[in-house]
């Protein structure tokens, strides 16, 4: 199993996310970074279960919220 790894970009992006599901969508922060490492803990147990999107970036959508995690 290969770690998942964040690049900076993603990883502010994934903050800025939590921030506003917090306050907008009344969805806690950190119930939204819970399902994103639910996601990418699937993505390092199975790699190339998602579908590829375009070139090698795979897609992985969250469970209940409008968002995807993008990864190669």
């Amino acid at each position: 199993m290969i770690p998942a790894r964040f690049l900076s970009p993603a990883e502010w992006e994934m903050v800025q996310a939590a921030r506003f599901y917090e306050s907008k969508v009344a969805v806690p922060g950190s119930e939204f970074l819970s399902e994103v490492q639910g996601v990418v803990k699937g993505i390092e147990a199975h790699p190339e279960a998602a579908p590829k999107v375009k070139g090698e970036i795979r897609r992985r959508i969250l469970g209940r919220l409008p968002c995807a995690v993008l990864y190669q």
